[in-house]
């Protein structure tokens, strides 16, 4: 009898199951209103004026920290003030899996503030703006962590709720090629997508069509003489296999799941450009099938490439 194993990934992509939003297209969340988010009248310093500017010309909301408003609602019996607060809590909308919290350093000079927000707009803005993708407001910082229950911190560009998109800007301004800054412009595009679409959604069942019958099945059972040579799996629309984690034997190599495969063509459509991609596959006409029905699923969900 032949043994079978699968390879279970807990993800589609590094961090996908921390980036997580709202479903819903675009919509004003509830609890949000423009007397939070918006900068209030008579406020003329050089930081409000950097956020009503922004908004004006991008029609989307921007804030520097977490702090939408403080409000003095009286004293305590010991004389002590007492105040309301309301926040953009990113910890809201973390999917239950990840148990982790997040830690925020703020930028202290509108110097730094105002060239984040050159980077946004030249890298990300033209990506979503307008779009079902563009989020309701936009927290520049200079450095986001999160921290798991063990106490382990994991610096990450952005992190994506239902009311913000947090965007650590403080590496991004360090970086000194403007390749580097694409880069980091392009996971915080990441991000934000991942929080509308990952392999579990509806949206991507097209996406599975051309190679289901194949997930997780021996190469072998299709590929008799199969000997690890990559390309002979192209033929079924996979970008790599799964090698045999027991003793190393090519008969017992499978298929990747689904989720990888996902996986692997969410990344070249956001990372490659189409004639790069083009350029490798085009003799694998399965391959680059998937490519354009991913691609076609996330310019539907609103992404300019």
């Amino acid at each position: 009898m032949k043994r079978k194993h699968f390879t279970y990934l807990t993800g589609i992509l590094t961090g996908l199951l921390l980036f997580t939003s709202c479903d819903e297209d675009h919509l004003t969340p509830s609890g949000a209103t423009d007397n939070f988010f918006t900068v209030p009248e008579g406020l003329t310093d050089e930081v409000s004026e950097l956020r009503r500017q922004f908004y004006d010309k991008n029609h989307l909301h921007l804030i520097f920290n977490d702090t939408l408003s403080k409000e003095s609602i009286g004293k305590d019996a010991f004389g002590n003030d007492i105040w309301k607060v309301e926040t953009v809590d990113l910890n809201y909308n973390l999917t239950s899996n990840s148990n982790k919290t997040i830690n925020i350093k703020y930028f202290s000079d509108a110097a730094s503030m105002k060239s984040a927000i050159a980077l946004v707009e030249r890298f990300v803005l033209p990506h979503i703006k307008g779009g079902k993708l563009q989020p309701y407001s936009i927290m520049l910082v200079k450095s986001i962590e999160t921290e798991d229950r063990y106490g382990d911190m994991e610096s990450v560009y952005a992190v994506n709720n239902m009311r913000c998109l947090a965007i650590a800007a403080g590496k991004w301004l360090e970086a000194e090629y403007e390749e580097d800054r694409a880069v980091m412009g392009k996971d915080i595009l990441i991000t934000l997508v991942s929080g509308k679409f990952n392999s579990n959604s509806e949206e991507a069942d097209p996406f599975y069509e051309p190679s289901k019958e194949y997930y997780g099945e021996y190469i072998s059972d299709y590929i008799p003489d199969w000997n690890r040579n990559k390309e002979d799996i192209y033929d079924f629309g996979m970008l790599r296999y799964s090698p045999d984690w027991w003793d190393d034997d090519p008969h017992y190599d499978s298929f990747i799941l689904s989720s990888s495969d996902f996986s692997d063509f969410f990344n070249a459509v956001m990372n490659q450009t189409e004639e790069d991609f083009t350029n490798q596959y085009a003799g694998y006409p399965i391959i680059m099938e998937k490519y354009h029905l991913m691609k076609d699923i996330i310019t539907g969900l609103g992404y300019i490439f």
